[in-house]
């Protein structure tokens, strides 16, 4: 096999297989009492995952390298939310909110370096997060034209995880039983003024305070040293936008410019820690000429990031049963502090990270990525949609023609900037003729998925040195080749 930017092959010597199992269950009841509605939504979910693959990447076995591992999720939320009448003078909502989840994962890890002498360390841990808030906004109507929204939050979050790691492998001791636990709280604030330019076409400005709480890296290689919490991240939000309707609302047109300030912004970068001697000082056991430890892909606190930008979107009415819609966004969204940060495995093979640092050729690695790009953020996008509907009198159902057209630019997906791990721009069409039922019991929908066979992939990662040197995979979504399908739809 060659490897290639299209590349859609793989050659490995293990099976790859993930099961999953999910279930979620919602109720929301709505009481009047008088004037106002009460409203709770209780909710439940679970999801648990088992995994295990070709971790080397490779048609050989190298070192003798398994890992795999279980994970549990359970989560329930539990909203209450008093709404007032919508014409009195300040009308408001209010409410309380509760949300507790419980992840347990156990992954195991093991090396086989000679062949007949296989070694293994087991990682088990829980983590429990707890976060409630209240909450409440008012609409402030001080004439037909004019209102003010405010808004304000309280959020509390409680963090907490235990972790043991039992056995012995390349690069990971036991680990004996420990704990750790944070917790936060925020409040936050919204403000924003409403102004009905007519009765077809409202302008407003606004700004709002963000925040999103704490967490711990918890995985394989943990220790009490390298699990510190990361920091909570918040923003300030400021935006400008128009909301109208034109030509008897035959058009719909809203374009809303924004810009946002983010302190320490929480992102996912790859992470080396290395296995040292009594003296602080990284080993080699094996001798191959590569430190000993663990590699991860942790969650950190990238420091300053700005993003600022224009969205538009529309929808329109031309003619009778043709529908136009479509958006278009331009965002400039930057890392303006990002000292002391990791550099992918690629990056350091090459000894060379974000515009030419050699910094990520020292132990540990790393690189001030201050200017690069927020990674899965196109600098434009754009989307047009159309759909015409046919009326069959004599038939027991419509036909519809659909078409959607999407663009994006070129992309990086990675906080780190390696510069292999941006995709080019790319245009898809989708195209589909439906079947709709005039009871509205069924739908049959023959389809065809990006008609002109537009090649993409949604992420690209750098393999670990150990492995494959220099060595980079991308994953490769269902619908990166032109695809036939038929659907149907049955509604009791």
């Amino acid at each position: 096999m060659v490897p290639g930017d299209e590349n859609r092959k793989v050659n490995l010597n293990a099976d790859l297989t993930t099961d999953v199992n999910a279930s979620g269950h919602s109720l929301e009841v709505n009481w009047d009492i008088g004037s106002h509605t009460l409203t709770s939504i209780s909710a439940y979910r679970d999801w648990s995952q088992n995994s295990r693959g070709d971790n080397d990447q490779l048609p050989v076995d190298v070192l003798g390298f398994i890992q795999g591992g279980k994970s549990k999720q359970d989560q329930y939320t539990q909203e209450l939310r008093l709404t007032s009448p919508a014409e009195q003078f300040i009308s408001y909502v209010a409410g309380l909110y509760y949300f507790d989840q419980t992840v347990d994962r156990k992954f195991d890890r093991s090396f086989d370096i000679s062949g007949t002498d296989r070694t293994e360390a087991i990682a088990d841990f829980t983590v429990d997060s707890l976060n409630y808030a209240a909450f409440g906004e008012a609409v402030t109507h001080f004439s037909e034209r004019w209102r003010l929204v405010t808004g304000l939050r309280w959020t509390h979050d409680e963090l907490k995880f235990d972790f043991e790691r039992t056995g012995s492998t390349l690069g990971a001791n036991p680990q004996p039983y420990f704990k750790r636990d944070t917790d936060e709280s925020k409040w936050t604030g919204k403000v924003a003024l409403e102004w009905n330019v007519s009765d077809d076409a409202m302008t407003y400005v606004s700004y709002a305070q963000g925040y999103k709480g704490p967490a711990f890296n918890v995985g394989f290689g943990s220790t009490p040293d390298n699990t510190d919490p990361v920091d909570p991240e918040t923003s300030h939000a400021y935006e400008l936008g128009l909301k109208s309707t034109w030509f008897e609302n035959r058009l719909v047109f809203n374009v809303a410019v924004f810009h946002t300030k983010f302190d320490d912004f929480q992102a996912s970068a790859s992470e080396f820690t290395p296995k040292l001697d009594e003296n602080g000082n990284p080993v080699d056991e094996n001798g191959d000429g590569f430190d000993d430890g663990v590699f991860s892909f942790v969650l950190a606190n990238v420091g300053k990031v700005e993003t600022q930008g224009v969205e538009i979107d529309f929808t329109a009415l031309p003619v009778e049963n043709l529908t136009l819609s479509g958006g278009m966004a331009y965002i400039d969204a930057q890392i303006k502090q990002f000292e002391g940060a990791g550099c992918t495995f690629g990056q350091s093979f090459r000894g060379v990270g974000y515009k030419g640092q050699t910094t990520c050729d020292d132990s540990p690695a790393t690189q001030d990525l201050g200017g690069g790009d927020l990674p899965a953020t196109p600098e434009w996008k754009f989307t047009l949609a159309a759909s015409y509907l046919i009326p069959l009198q004599s038939m027991p159902f419509d036909l519809e023609i659909n078409g959607n057209y999407r663009y994006q630019d070129k992309v990086q997906f990675l906080i780190e900037q390696d510069i292999y791990t941006t995709e080019d721009d790319y245009g898809i069409l989708d195209l589909s003729l439906v079947a709709l039922d005039h009871a509205d019991h069924y739908t049959v929908t023959l389809f065809t998925k990006n008609v002109f066979d537009e090649w993409y992939v949604n992420s690209i990662n750098a393999f670990a040195d150990t492995f494959t040197p220099n060595g980079y995979g991308h994953n490769v979504p269902r619908y990166a080749e032109r695809t036939f399908g038929i659907e149907a739809r049955y509604r009791w």
